[in-house]
């Protein structure tokens, strides 16, 4: 019997999650910069980063210049942190080795495994959620992994949409269906194969297909896999590590509570193509005010296996887009705790 796996039919329900939440919090700025109601001296840290080509979310702009969504969050850390921040271009595969190396000290935008988390240090909150998605050239009838046997499919090497417990190597060998597979440096890579049709399908992740797609003479299918958490890793035992991480998560979780952070500030420009825009301010009438305070616990139905936008951690916590944007809710709502009732669909 094979295993089963849980595929999802991905939506842009983000759009409109983003925009909706955007406007519940409010965060005090002082000359420009955040105010957390603390006080803490800047430390000044060279940290060497790696960089990659993976639009949206970190590549090299036509500038030479690096930008995207990690970029921008790295960058508004460092510049709260007073930590001096150089930049390291190169493929994926290099940026792995160099990790480990020490020749960097951080690389962003890393999906955590277990297997990796024996090779580096990571951060412990997620900065984004993640999955790939299956393209094919024009002309194919290719809709599933299940269509792949005997098939050329163009993949990143390194990368744990591939080789990942959950990638399509081992998914595809679950389903006992054989591809013939093409490892290249870049997912630009993989879609050039695509659209000179030296390969019949591809897998890339969901953020670098929506956004270079249109570059190219290639299909998206329905078939995703693949949900994780993307996070920082740091050269394993490195003895910034632990002020880092440290760092690095209260900015996360500070820049997660405020609707208008650089966090979510960035996400909307890259991925959603939204410009900022002022707050909104949300006024209850006193009947709907009356019965927030008589009810300040309210229960919620939530699917725990419906990552990235809900699902159940292997802690037993609450995680995902929609439980980001409760926590916000709750906050402005003064509702002191969100009671979840699984239920499954």
């Amino acid at each position: 019997m094979h295993k089963t796996h849980k595929f999802f039919n991905i939506k842009t329900l983000i759009i409109f999650v983003a925009i909706f939440f955007s406007s519940l919090t409010s965060t005090t700025f002082v000359n420009g910069q955040e105010n957390t109601g603390t006080t803490k001296t800047k430390e000044n840290l060279n940290i060497r980063v790696g960089i990659y080509n993976n639009p949206p979310k970190t590549f090299i702009d036509e500038q030479g210049d690096p930008t995207g969504i990690w970029v921008d969050i790295m960058d508004y850390i460092g510049e709260q942190e007073g930590w001096e921040i150089k930049y390291i271009s190169g493929v994926w595969s290099d940026n792995l080795a160099r990790l480990e190396s020490n020749e960097i000290d951080i690389l962003r935008d890393i999906a955590f495994s277990q297997e990796r988390n024996l090779i580096y240090d990571y951060n412990k909150e997620a900065v984004l959620t993640n999955w790939a998605t299956l393209y094919t050239k024009l002309d194919s009838n290719i809709e599933s992994i299940i269509d792949l046997n005997g098939k050329k499919v163009a993949v990143l090497e390194n990368d744990i949409h591939y080789i990942g417990q959950e990638g399509i190597k081992n998914v595809a060998q679950q389903f006992g269906v054989t591809p013939e597979y093409i490892e290249v440096s870049t997912y630009e890579e993989v879609f050039f194969m695509l659209d000179k049709k030296e390969a019949d399908a591809g897998i890339v992740n969901w953020m670098f297909g929506d956004a270079s797609r249109g570059k190219y003479n290639v299909r998206k299918t329905s078939q995703n896999i693949n949900p994780i958490e993307l996070k920082f890793a740091l050269t394993k035992d490195n003895e910034i590590n632990q002020k880092v991480i440290k760092r690095i998560d209260f900015w996360i979780n500070k820049m997660k509570e405020n609707a208008q952070s650089i966090y979510f500030e960035s996400i909307n420009k890259h991925i959603l193509n939204i410009k900022k825009t002022p707050s909104i301010i949300l006024e209850f009438t006193p009947q709907e005010q009356a019965w927030l305070r008589e009810h300040p616990n309210i229960k919620i139905g939530v699917d725990p296996s419906f990552a990235p936008y809900e699902f159940i951690d292997k802690d037993g916590e609450y995680r995902g887009i929609a439980a980001d944007h409760l926590k916000l809710i709750n906050e402005r709502l003064g509702i002191s705790n969100w009671q979840s009732s699984c239920i499954y669909s």
